[in-house]
């Protein structure tokens, strides 16, 4: 099945279940996995599109399905950086945060020093 008539499923689909749905239902397990699987051939963003879904809830259910939530993956993924022998002091980082939404934040620190970027990161936790 391409593409295209997949998505035109997965549409009738949904638009049956809205037709149907009592108010503040929430989307059946089903609906979900098939927009899941169409997401892998179109991508999150236009399968979000095309079935006026969330994409922050969208990301958040597949993380339910995948095994993992946000808070695991981001112990999981914590990686302690050397400092460089040229400038123990200072260091370079990108950071990428995905918030609800579908929104990221990318925050690059150039040269900073160690104090400055640890109280910046320590606010940035604590606001979270």
């Amino acid at each position: 099945m391409n593409h295209q008539d997949h998505l035109k499923r997965v549409l009738d689909l949904f638009s049956a279940w809205r037709a149907e749905r009592k108010p503040r239902q929430k989307i059946p397990d089903k609906l979900w996995s098939e927009a899941l699987e169409l997401s892998k051939g179109l991508g999150v963003t236009r399968t979000c599109q095309e079935l006026r879904l969330n994409q922050g809830t969208f990301k958040l259910y597949r993380e339910k399905i995948e095994g993992s939530t946000s808070a695991e993956s981001t112990a999981q993924d914590f990686l302690e950086l050397p400092r460089s022998p040229l400038a123990p002091n200072s260091f370079r980082a990108d950071i990428s945060i995905e918030l609800p939404k579908g929104r990221r934040v990318d925050i690059r620190l150039e040269e900073s020093d160690v104090e400055t970027a640890s109280r910046f990161l320590r606010l940035l936790i604590s606001d979270s």
